[in-house]
């Protein structure tokens, strides 16, 4: 049939599959990374005062370890021709899992510019950004959405 005859056929189905990756992926991710993000905090990684060696152990070993897996996890779905059922079930494996590596990875390198006297111009501006993120938010919010 058209479009509008499979609009309630695919509207369901849509739903069910949104409010269950939501559930399932959002909920469960979003809150574990925020657990992570709050040990980080705690333990001083995101103030930019651990040592540069330190950063820099953590973005060689994150790096490490997170790059080699989801770079398998492409191949694997070249493989298997990007085939939806493996590349939303077996595949996502190698994103979501080596993702939380290589995320700590960026932490250690946007620590280290932050640290840099020789970026200290290119990070003013985002440095000012932060100090104004809930202004910022709003602000796009009400761009975006008008």
């Amino acid at each position: 049939g058209g479009w509008l005859e499979q609009l309630p056929t695919r509207s369901a189905m849509a739903f069910g599959f949104e409010t269950f990756m939501l559930v399932i992926w959002g909920g469960w991710r979003a809150g574990g990374l925020m657990l992570i993000g709050m040990a980080l905090f705690k333990l001083d990684v995101f103030s930019a005062r651990c040592s540069p060696r330190y950063y820099g152990a953590l973005i060689a070993a994150a790096l490490a370890a997170g790059i080699p897996v989801e770079a398998y996890g492409v191949a694997l779905d070249f493989e298997y021709g990007w085939a939806l059922d493996w590349s939303l079930l077996q595949g996502r494996q190698f994103n979501y899992w080596p993702s939380i590596a290589v995320g700590l990875g960026y932490v250690g390198l946007v620590m280290l510019a932050c640290r840099s006297t020789a970026l200290r111009r290119a990070t003013r501006p985002f440095a000012a950004v932060g100090q104004t993120a809930l202004s910022n938010y709003l602000l796009q919010t009400v761009i975006c959405t008008t």
